[in-house]
């Protein structure tokens, strides 16, 4: 993925305050948009997040099927994984303000996880 698919993301919504394009496999974030993005300890804790709600892509966390898409709502944000349909140990993280306009955001994260390799 470009950086910048990421950074026109959160130019696009700029309460997307992390957009990270994270390695399921080997449990690293590759690269990061967004004013938070340079937190490495957030960015960390995202990317492992992503792997236990997101599972390996041999073995689902719950279910027969693995997801491509989990929102978390917590206090003063929302977190948005999606697994590349793609490259399915690849995913897109997103860290967004409550008040993001999730109809209009996520048909742009989606594509922007389409191009995750």
């Amino acid at each position: 993925m470009a950086s910048s698919q990421l950074d026109q993301l959160v130019a696009a919504h700029p309460s997307c305050r992390i957009a990270a394009h994270a390695d399921l496999g080997t449990r690293i974030v590759r690269e990061a948009a967004g004013a938070e993005a340079g937190k490495k300890d957030v960015l960390s804790r995202l990317c492992a997040e992503a792997r236990l709600i997101l599972g390996p892509t041999h073995r689902p966390p719950i279910g027969a099927h693995p997801c491509d898409l989990v929102m978390a709502a917590g206090e003063g944000e929302t977190r948005i994984f999606f697994r590349s349909l793609a490259a399915p140990e690849q995913a897109l993280i997103c860290v967004c303000e409550p008040q993001t306009d999730l109809d209009a955001f996520l048909p742009m994260a989606r594509l922007c996880a389409t191009g995750i390799s």
